[in-house]
């Protein structure tokens, strides 16, 4: 009985032994016939290619960092470019209408003396003063002549429709069938336009349904 009873007592401790003793064997015979100065080499391997990824991935962050920064620059140096290329245009344009309306000022402070030539003309066509009317009308003639080749032109308001561009309306009276609703009058004062610039506008009487 004692040698049965032991016999037993072997099968079951047997049968009762852990997982992990196969663990172990399978990781003996895994790295059976590696020295440990394969096995240091191994894992410097391992540690060196461990080292080049992380290398490798810190590139790829500063590489799309810098594309980053290119792509802001470019941005920036295209908005810097469109702001210098407006300038150069708005200078310019500034310079040409500098160019252009120089002596806007100096006509501008003539136009009364023109208003006073045809106060004074109608006057004295008014009092039958032929002569008199003749002589300033000569003067005026050429005073007209030299501010029409620095570009200055005399609008021409009556019969025509009322453009607030270049009317002023003053007065309005009852339409007819010579002036209809909207046609300008009368010129009561005359505008005057500098190379397309207008800078005085005719002051008119305007008819009115």
């Amino acid at each position: 009985m004692t040698i049965e009873k032991d016999v037993q007592e072997a099968q079951a401790t047997a049968s009762a032994e852990p997982a992990e003793v196969t663990e172990t064997t399978e990781t003996a015979e895994a790295t059976e016939g590696i020295t440990p100065e394969q096995q240091a080499q191994m894992d410097d391997a391992m540690r060196q290619f461990t080292e080049f990824m992380q290398d490798i991935q810190q590139t790829k962050t500063e590489l799309e960092a810098a594309r980053k920064e290119v792509e802001e620059s470019e941005t920036r140096y295209a908005r810097l470019q469109a702001d210098f290329d407006n300038f150069k245009r708005r200078t310019r344009q500034e310079k040409e209408d500098l160019a252009r309306f120089a002596s806007e000022q100096l006509i501008v402070q003539l136009l009364p003396v023109l208003d006073n030539f045809d106060r004074a003309v109608a006057a004295m066509e008014a009092q039958g003063a032929q002569n008199l009317v003749s002589g300033l009308a000569m003067i005026q003639r050429q005073v007209l002549d030299i501010l029409s080749r620095e570009g200055l032109q005399a609008m021409d308001a009556v019969g025509q429709p009322f453009d607030p561009n270049y009317h002023d309306a003053v007065m309005h009276e009852p339409a007819n069938e010579a002036f209809p609703d909207g046609t300008v009058m009368m010129e009561l004062q005359k505008g005057y336009v500098l190379k397309d610039k207008v800078i005085r506008p005719a002051m008119v009487k305007v008819a009115q349904d």
